[in-house]
C-alpha cells in the first residue's frame, strides 16, 4: 500500500512538472561579435570607422536581423596586433557616435601600455551610464549603424599602433 502511494505521488509530481513547470520559450539570446580594426601613427592621430553598419559587419547579425527584438551591450575589449615601439605609453580615447556624429559615449584610458596587450585583450569597462546610453541607441536604430573613433595621444610622429576593438552585443531574438 505504501509503495503504491509513493509511486502515485511521484507520478503526480512528474505530471505537475511537465504541465506547469516549463515556460513557453518565445525568444532566445544570441551573442553577436563585431571586430573593428584600426591603425594609428603619431600622437593625436584619430582613426575613424566611418559608418559601421551592423548588418554588413556581422554575418550573424545579418542572418538574424529580422528576428531581433532588442540589442544590448555585453562586453568590449582592445587588443594590439602591431606596435612599432614596445616601450611606448599612450592615452587612448574611444568615442562612439550615432550616424549624425552625436556622441553616445566616450571612453578614456591614460598611461596605457599597448605592449602589455599584444595578442591579449584589455577589457573595456564601461560605466552603467555609458552602457545605458549605448543600449538605448542600439534599440532605437533606424539605420543599423553607428560610428566610432579611436584617438591615440602621447606617441611620437613615427610610432604606429594597430589592433582591434572587439565588441559583443546580445540580441534577444524571437523564435
Amino acid at each position: 500500500m505504501f509503495k503504491a502511494k509513493y509511486t502515485l505521488s511521484i507520478l503526480a509530481l512528474g505530471l505537475l512538472f511537465f504541465n506547469f513547470g516549463c515556460d513557453n520559450i518565445n525568444s532566445v539570446p544570441l551573442n553577436i561579435p563585431f571586430r573593428i580594426p584600426f591603425s594609428v601613427t603619431g600622437s593625436g592621430t584619430t582613426y575613424n570607422t566611418g559608418l559601421y553598419q551592423l548588418d554588413k559587419q556581422s554575418d550573424t547579425y545579418s542572418q538574424y536581423q529580422d528576428k531581433i527584438k532588442s540589442l544590448s551591450y555585453v562586453q568590449s575589449s582592445l587588443t594590439f596586433t602591431g606596435i612599432s615601439d614596445t616601450t611606448v605609453t599612450a592615452d587612448i580615447t574611444i568615442k562612439v557616435m550615432d550616424e549624425n556624429n552625436a556622441t553616445i559615449f566616450t571612453y578614456n584610458v591614460t598611461n596605457f601600455r599597448p605592449a602589455d596587450y599584444v595578442n591579449k585583450s584589455y577589457v573595456i569597462t564601461l560605466t552603467q551610464n555609458q552602457i545605458i546610453a549605448f543600449n538605448n541607441y542600439l534599440n532605437n536604430l533606424s539605420s543599423n549603424s553607428f560610428q566610432a573613433s579611436i584617438t591615440v595621444s602621447g606617441i611620437s610622429g613615427t610610432q604606429t599602433l594597430s589592433g582591434n576593438v572587439d565588441l559583443v552585443l546580445e540580441a534577444d531574438t524571437k523564435l
